[in-house]
């Protein structure tokens, strides 16, 4: 399948990478079809933050197939 793929599996980055992938995520012009964020040490506060910027880009609820 054709898309976007990004996995942060064990890779850890707490509020400031949420900070600055929700920013990334919230400006993409192509949607995303995979993020992986599972083990990667972010708190409730970060994953708001990453789920709200899902939500504000129209591209990402027509091609996220997979979210963890």
């Amino acid at each position: 399948m054709k898309g976007v793929y990004i996995s942060f599996f064990y890779v850890f980055f707490f509020y400031t990478g949420a900070t600055h992938l929700s920013s990334s995520l919230s400006k993409a012009h192509r949607g995303l079809v995979k993020l992986s964020l599972s083990h990667c040490g972010l708190t409730g506060k970060g994953v708001a933050q990453i789920g709200h910027a899902l939500a504000l880009n129209k591209c990402m609820s027509s091609s996220l197939l997979h979210l963890d």
